[in-house]
């Protein structure tokens, strides 16, 4: 009897053994990492997901991460506030040192309530997902938690290479960087804004051109639809900085940041395409422009900017309050809906003399072609008024209220429109003749 119960007590115990193996249970991770089982596309077919709740947490899962191999999925799930290091190694050579290694095709996704605050200087995460063809793998969400970073940093908060980044909700705050990039950073690299918030993250670079005090965005698109970049400052591109590729905004708003330098408060753009179809650009500024520029909402070079909806208002800066395009032949803003309305030129902040476009200002080469929408000019009393107002304040007539043709040709005068123009008025800018 007792040989039969010895013989049934170890068959028990083995059909648990194989039914455990069978499973995949994990006697070990304490309900700290587990598998959802969803599908990534590799072999495992598995979600590793991460609770951090001390730094100690940060840390496995970061090294988890790091050697969990190429093509896999997690999610960091964080409720609490917790203090993490940063990575002071963000160049691309060091790819197998960043927050996630030098794996590639992984989806990480933060979420929660909580708020990861840099304990130390660096970077609070840096992505690589660079393919062995140099192509861009992988992505980073950021879907609930804050991300703080520190004011004597000299790294951008969150920087990604050759990888995807998606800000849902959350928010990118309170970093500075002396380089380009005070929150973000994103080369090669898609970025999708569909909400949260990026604010109060500097970019200071000591020769003047550290650019993106929000958001900055190479050889790769910038897509927004929703959320608010605000409150943050940089040398150029106070709020955003595109280079080389495409910033397409749908909704949003871009508000209350500084070019300290004189070009793009809300947005710069460089070599790529600018397309605005709803949103608000409002309450940018730039400093006292240190060459020919302005832009006080939006800063244009070698760009095309197309305007079929939103709201530009309420910028300031020594020329194109609203809107400046820089000029260089073959580039343009064209405009056939939306509203630019309540800018500022001030001749405080022009590089030369005089201000010039409250609403906007066309530069040499550039050209405007309007077939809808709403510039308003000066009218006394109406807040909607665009203007250019001269060192006591007072109204600046003659330099373009609503829009300015500027040339440094005497082949090609100043042109300029004082009044408003409706729904109903067509205005076209040429590069040779004005209009």
């Amino acid at each position: 009897m007792k040989t039969e119960k010895n013989l049934f007590f170890c068959f028990t115990v083995l059909s648990l053994v194989v039914f455990c193996i069978v499973l995949g249970c994990d006697a070990g991770n304490g309900g700290d990492i587990s598998n959802t089982g969803s599908n990534t596309g590799n072999d495992e077919s598995t979600t590793v997901t991460f609770t951090i709740t001390n730094v100690s947490d940060w840390t496995n899962a970061v090294n988890a991460i790091k050697n969990g191999g190429n093509d896999k999925t997690y999610t960091l799930t964080v409720n609490r506030t917790v203090s993490v290091p940063g990575t002071t190694n963000v160049k691309e050579a060091d790819s197998s040192t960043f927050t996630f290694g030098g794996t590639t095709g992984i989806l990480v996704t933060l979420k929660g309530t909580g708020t990861l605050t840099l304990s130390t200087t660096g970077a609070l995460i840096c992505m690589w997902g660079r393919t062995e063809d140099s192509e861009a793998s992988g992505k980073l969400i950021i879907d609930g938690p804050a991300l703080q970073g520190i004011s004597g940093n000299n790294y951008s908060l969150v920087r990604t290479y050759y990888a995807g980044l998606e800000l849902k909700s959350g928010r990118i705050t309170g970093n500075r960087n002396q380089d380009d990039g005070g929150g973000i950073y994103v080369q090669r690299g898609d970025f999708i804004m569909s909400g949260g918030e990026i604010s109060n993250n500097t970019v200071l670079e000591d020769s003047g051109y550290g650019y993106g005090g929000g958001v900055y965005v190479q050889n790769g698109d910038f897509i927004m639809t929703a959320g608010t970049i605000s409150g943050n400052t940089a040398d150029r591109g106070g709020g955003v900085y595109v280079y080389d590729y495409s910033f397409i905004m749908s909704g949003g708003e871009i508000k209350g940041n500084t070019a300290t330098y004189g070009n793009g408060g809300g947005v710069y753009v460089g070599y790529g395409d600018f397309t605005m179809s709803d949103g608000e650009i409002s309450n940018n500024n730039t400093g006292k422009s240190s060459s020919y520029g302005g832009g006080g909402g939006i800063f244009l070079d070698y760009s095309n900017f197309t305007m079929t909806g939103g709201t530009i208002s309420a910028n300031t800066s020594g020329a194109g309050g609203g809107v400046y395009v820089n000029g260089h032949s073959g580039y343009s803003f064209i405009m056939s809906g939306g509203e630019i309305k309540a800018n500022t030129a001030a001749a405080s902040l022009a590089y030369s003399a005089s201000a010039n476009g409250g609403g906007v200002c066309i530069v040499d080469f550039g050209s405007l072609h309007k077939t809808g929408g709403i510039i308003y000019g000066y009218t006394i009393g109406d807040e909607n008024s665009n203007k250019v107002i001269d060192n006591t304040n007072a109204f600046y007539p003659n330099r373009g209220a609503a829009v300015f043709k500027e040339s440094f040709h005497s082949w090609n005068p100043h042109k300029f429109r004082e009044t408003t123009l409706g729904e109903d008025d067509n205005l076209d800018t040429t590069a040779d003749t004005g209009w």
